[in-house]
């Protein structure tokens, strides 16, 4: 057996997370450790018992069988925004009229690798949108507008984590309209499934890394003793298998010395934890709370803004929350013949 305990760059490594340490050091997302590895397992038990992710690549993306234009895709949107949210609607044609939409044409197959973020940049925002031509594009424009609506010169915690649930639950709410609307429902569920498959991926990836900046944020560095000191102080997560524990921070570390930019946990939370309330909330129809968070989340702080769609920190809302989302994926996965 290949011993990768000896294989670990352990200067790196230690380096790598002290940057990752100051990162979420004292955020609600560092202080809280021990309820996202909660988070995270639930998810992903969730997930794996739904059968959504059986046999099926999950580097690639579902394939469409319907085109969508440019224009096919702007009338879904505008009529969503007139029907669903007509506050939004001056909003939305100021955005096309002034240049915020950057809107261009994605030539490659798989959709994963299309460029789409919103954001501000000298005082002005900004929505890059790279087209598919299927049912992807009227979810993913209002998808990143929606990121452009929270987006202020000053955010807060709360918007970090929680943005990504407000977009991830609109772009299903317009999934829905486009189901009322008579489009076609085996496109629609592929849609949603892609969606479902990235947040998995974030999981597994997440998963794996939090127990080592667990580590880190308890012991202060990682060596060759600390899988011995977590089953020790029997931390409720980690590795029953010393090798495995160390062949994941080997593989860890191969990643992060091929990646330029520093690995983000909070954004790969933001993904998963947004997926779960964004089903959460469309199998419990709260279009108007989530309107609501929308308007008010960088005035709040993240427990506030849970609290203002009906989550706290009680086993019993927890439990509902996960409920939800089991839930939206049975439904979700009504839609699929076995695969």
């Amino acid at each position: 057996m290949e011993d990768y305990k000896e294989k670990i760059d352990y200067n790196f490594i230690n380096t790598y997370f002290s940057w990752i340490d100051r990162e979420i050091y004292g955020t609600t997302f560092g202080s809280n450790l021990n309820l996202v590895m909660s988070l995270l397992d639930n998810t992903k038990h969730i997930i794996d018992d739904s059968g959504l992710v059986d046999n099926i690549d999950l580097s690639k993306s579902e394939e469409f069988d319907i085109y969508l234009s440019l224009t096919d895709s702007l009338e879904i949107v505008s009529s969503y925004i007139d029907e669903k949210m007509p506050q939004y609607r001056e909003q939305f044609e100021t955005f096309m009229q002034n240049g915020v939409f950057d809107i261009k044409s994605y030539d490659g197959k798989n959709c994963y690798n299309a460029e789409n973020d919103a954001g501000r940049r000298n005082n002005h925002n900004y929505i890059n949108i790279s087209l598919t031509h299927n049912y992807h594009d009227p979810e993913t424009i209002i998808h990143e507008f929606f990121h452009a609506l929270n987006e202020q010169e000053t955010m807060s915690y709360a918007r970090e984590y929680l943005t990504e649930g407000i977009s991830i639950f609109f772009e299903n709410s317009i999934l829905d309209y486009m189901l009322e609307k008579g489009y076609d429902s085996d496109e629609i569920a592929k849609v949603k499934l892609d969606r479902i498959k990235s947040s998995y991926v974030d999981c597994l990836s997440l998963s794996d890394k939090i127990i080592f900046i667990d580590t880190y944020m308890k012991f202060g560095c990682i060596d060759r003793d600390s899988w011995s000191l977590r089953k020790y102080f029997k931390f409720s997560y980690g590795y029953d298998d010393e090798n495995e524990f160390y062949k994941t921070l080997y593989l860890d570390e191969e990643q992060f010395k091929s990646t330029e930019s520093l690995y983000d946990p909070v954004r790969d939370f933001s993904y998963i934890i947004g997926t779960v309330l964004a089903y959460w909330g469309m199998e419990n129809s709260l279009d108007e709370r989530f309107i609501q968070l929308n308007q008010n989340i960088n005035n709040l702080n993240t427990f506030a803004a849970l609290n203002s769609l009906g989550i706290d920190d009680t086993v019993k809302s927890l439990d509902g929350l996960f409920e939800g989302f089991k839930n939206y994926l049975g439904k979700i996965k009504s839609k699929f013949k076995e695969r």
